[in-house]
């Protein structure tokens, strides 16, 4: 029986892979929307620089997670990659948007309300409904990736 280390590891390399295809279909999607160099004309580009820290940060987390899911249940490795897909995404999503909310939101003088709904429920709400289906699409190929091999390692 080989130990958790090894289907953790397993986990979080195969989401570093599907986090990068993920970032280019996000450039893409964004360069198709705003131009292609969209990240070098907003205000925001250090926020989003950042996100992409965290989202590499969030997948080693999550990755190992999923890793070890989908050991114990490699039946389910679909559902996995996507439930993993979208932790990730929104993790990352989410201490991306603190920059912003803690810079400009809160500093401004308004109902608290009001910059968590600008900086924190808009963009989370915004990666979900423009990347759904990208990240249920990545989410399939980064579980079945990892399924298979896990399935290699128990198998062969």
């Amino acid at each position: 029986m080989t130990d958790f280390t090894t289907f953790k590891k397993i986990g979080y390399t195969q989401a570093f892979k599907a986090i990068t295809v993920g970032l280019v279909i996000a450039y893409v999607i964004m360069a198709l929307m705003a131009g292609p160099f969209w990240l070098f004309q907003f205000d925001y580009a250090p926020t989003i620089l950042f996100a992409a820290i965290m989202i590499y940060i969030a997948g080693y987390f999550f990755g190992g997670l999923t890793g070890i899911w989908i050991s114990k249940r490699s039946q389910l490795a679909i559902l996995f990659g996507i439930v993993g897909g979208f932790l990730i995404v929104w993790t990352a999503t989410f201490f991306g948007s603190l920059i912003g909310f803690m810079n400009e939101g809160l500093p401004n003088r308004s109902e608290i309300s009001e910059p968590v709904h600008d900086y924190i429920y808009k963009p989370m709400a915004l990666v979900t409904i423009f990347g759904f289906l990208p990240i249920i699409l990545v989410g399939i190929w980064f579980g079945l990736s990892i399924k298979k091999k896990v399935d290699n390692i128990l198998n062969g």
